[in-house]
């Protein structure tokens, strides 16, 4: 397989500051991303989602126009996801005819790797409080693994499962299923299913975090202008993702981070208890 370097933000929430999301900050630190981005010859940009600090539509509509002329200025293929806030007051439709770009669900083959770029709906639904999956977001998604088998990485705003959320400014205090969809557990399982996805990808949550699941990684980039962990200032995070063998990815910015993996087979995953790969277990008999 071909190597392929795709560069990440995540969360730019521009517009006025609202809490420790400096929405403000985002015209200085977007361009100043994009610009390292662009010196390291990405093949792909990705945004994962939450472009602005939602107010009201008018507003929503002014910072969503600054944020696409930012990117507009970036020379490299890019794929832009939706997040929770941008959906508030404006449409994926005005958001895709803002950007230029489409928010659909979609997939492509770079270089033996599949990409898949999967925008399940991420409006808070009333009385439930958090996201919910439709049964399209997981059809479409089902139906994208079963047509390929090369090694795949899953791009969405949210995680595709339960991540661990102790010491989450947002989510350790509050209802942490707003964390991920409130059905998130049937896109974990049909994850499963398909032992070619070796990695996942989301933003959301504002900070770095790792975890594991049937040997699939899901790995969390910060967003760029949050500062819950780098007080006081924004954290300015972006994301280089190297994939190859071993797999690396890095964050830049004030709370940077390196790690590297090795390329697991596409079709191992972990054993399972109760079948005859697994050793029996002395303790089990005490």
């Amino acid at each position: 397989m071909k190597p392929l370097r795709i560069a990440m933000v995540a969360d730019v929430h521009c517009g006025e500051d609202q809490g420790t999301k400096l929405g403000s900050r985002a015209p200085d630190l977007l361009p100043a991303a994009l610009a390292e981005i662009a010196r390291h010859r990405p093949d792909l940009v990705v945004d994962l989602g939450d472009r602005i600090n939602q107010a009201d539509a008018a507003k929503d509509a002014r910072n969503l126009r600054r944020v696409a002329e930012m990117f507009a200025a970036l020379a490299t293929p890019r794929v832009h996801l939706v997040g929770n806030h941008d959906v508030d007051n404006l449409s994926v439709a005005e958001h895709e005819q803002v950007l230029g770009h489409g928010l659909r669900h979609h997939s492509r083959n770079e270089g033996g790797w599949h990409l898949t770029f999967w925008n399940p709906d991420c409006r808070y639904v009333p009385k439930l409080g958090n996201m919910r999956l439709s049964d399209g977001d997981l059809a479409w998604l089902e139906a994208d693994l079963a047509a390929h088998d090369a090694p795949t990485v899953l791009f969405s705003h949210a995680p595709a499962h339960r991540a661990p959320m102790d010491g989450n400014l947002y989510f350790e205090h509050r209802p942490a299923s707003r964390a991920w969809h409130a059905n998130v557990h049937e896109a974990t399982q049909l994850l499963a299913r398909h032992r070619q996805v070796i990695l996942c990808v989301n933003g959301h949550t504002h900070w770095n975090a790792l975890s594991f699941l049937d040997g699939i990684a899901f790995a969390t980039l910060p967003s760029l202008t949050e500062c819950f962990t780098t007080p006081p200032e924004p954290s300015g995070a972006w994301g280089l993702l190297e994939l190859a063998d071993p797999i690396t990815w890095t964050v830049r910015g004030r709370d940077p981070l390196h790690w590297s993996l090795p390329l697991r087979h596409p079709r191992r995953g972990w054993s399972s208890r109760g079948t005859e790969a697994v050793p029996s277990d002395p303790a089990d008999d005490r």
